[in-house]
């Protein structure tokens, strides 16, 4: 996994964390977010899904897509 790198805004500490559920009745679908624990600025990323809803996508690759959202800075 990729290292976080500091808040954009404030230069804060940044954390990840799992902000959404992964149970049968959301289709297995998982939400990280990325956030600043100063400023609170937040990135979210949730599990590509198939044409019924179901999630269709590991939880790694979830979790890589939000830290290069993150971690971009262009």
């Amino acid at each position: 996994m990729k290292e976080l790198k500091d808040c954009p805004f404030c230069k804060g500490a940044a954390a990840m964390g799992l902000t959404g559920s992964a149970d049968e009745r959301s289709g297995y679908v998982q939400t990280y977010s990325v956030y600043c624990s100063s400023c609170h600025a937040t990135v979210s990323r949730g599990s590509a899904t198939d044409k019924n809803g179901w999630a269709n996508e590991a939880p790694e690759s979830v979790k890589l897509r939000v830290v290069k959202a993150w971690n971009r800075r262009d």
